[in-house]
């Protein structure tokens, strides 16, 4: 095909771009793309051959949907977009592992790709412009773990938060997003599992106030739940979400079980339900339990004002004969 010179806008420059055929065998994985270092950065640190990058790439199922759709079609729709110096690829990894598959295959058809090369030379916050503007807002977008470890890398760069605002300012993004994902990712990362069909698990895991709430009683908790959806124990999100929250309120035996013991979810969970956790009422009175209580309550007792206190004690004085006559019921 003959070369094709356009422009694309950035940061309200025109950069060229020069349209044209490239051969396989010259283009390399740009590793530091988000979606690639999520991918194949296990633990943040290694930096990835191009090897490893393909074999973790053509596993993808989207990629190999690309590999059936190129076949198909005869070539890409949307060329790859190349920086001119070192030839990686910027934007359009997962197609170049596709195209790679086929060229594998076939090396006659599928040894040269479309691409779009950029001509000038990109800083490191240009191609972080660039990605941004492609992946958080426009037509391809990262999913959140994808986004998460590119907000996650920023930080451990020493990128101010303030910064990381700014790069992606009018993409509805928050700060307090930011540091939700920020924190599940490290979370993540600490573990050794950056598996990101895993990413829903521990996201559901950090934000449930009744899972911390156990967690400051018992360290072991958040880390055994977090060792089961590591080893494939807990296979779904919405299992964290319902059974491993009502152990966290059950407590008790069913905690036990889960923690010291090593018992299943599903076995715990069963135990938790007999036990009354999923009983709206019980949860009531197991809620009122805990505040009476707690500590503070007693230390909020010594400075209450006469007057409220007296109010408070014919409100206990009703209570305790209420609860009289349900012990009785109940036996």
């Amino acid at each position: 095909m003959d070369k094709v010179i356009t422009s694309i806008t950035l940061s309200g420059r025109e950069i060229p771009i020069e349209r044209k055929m490239l051969a396989i065998s010259n283009l390399k994985f740009y590793a530091d793309n988000p979606r690639v270092y999520s991918l194949v950065h296990n633990d943040g640190d290694d930096e990835p051959d191009q090897d490893r990058i393909q074999h973790a790439l053509e596993k993808m199922e989207h990629v190999k949907q690309l590999i059936q759709a190129i076949r198909e079609n005869g070539g890409l729709t949307d060329p790859l977009l190349v920086r001119g110096s070192d030839k990686a690829v910027l934007e359009g990894n997962s197609r170049l592992a596709a195209y790679n598959v086929l060229a594998r295959r076939d090396p006659l058809k599928w040894s040269n790709v479309k691409c779009d090369v950029v001509t000038d030379n990109l800083e490191n916050e240009d191609v972080t412009t660039l990605l941004s503007s492609y992946h958080i807002i426009g037509r391809k977008s990262w999913n959140p773990f994808e986004q998460a470890g590119m907000f996650w890398r920023w930080h451990k760069e020493g990128t101010p938060l303030n910064v990381i605002l700014k790069r992606v300012e009018g993409m509805g993004i928050s700060s307090k997003l930011i540091n939700k994902w920020i924190e599940v990712y490290s979370f993540m990362v600490e573990q050794h599992d950056t598996t990101p069909n895993r990413w829903s698990h521990y996201d559901e895991l950090l934000k449930n106030r009744d899972i911390k709430k156990v967690d400051g009683e018992n360290a072991k908790f958040i880390k055994t739940v977090a060792k089961q959806i590591k080893n494939g124990e807990i296979k779904r999100a919405v299992d964290v979400r319902t059974k491993v929250t009502k152990i966290a309120k059950a407590r008790g035996r069913a905690l036990k079980n889960f923690v010291d013991e090593g018992k299943s979810l599903d076995q715990c969970y069963e135990v938790a339900v007999a036990g009354g956790a999923t009983h709206v009422l019980y949860q009531k009175i197991h809620k009122f339990r805990e505040v009476i209580g707690a500590p503070e309550t007693r230390l909020e007792f010594q400075d209450m004002p006469p007057r409220i206190a007296e109010k408070c004690k014919f409100e206990l004085d009703k209570i305790q004969n209420y609860i009289l006559r349900l012990l009785k019921q109940l036996k």
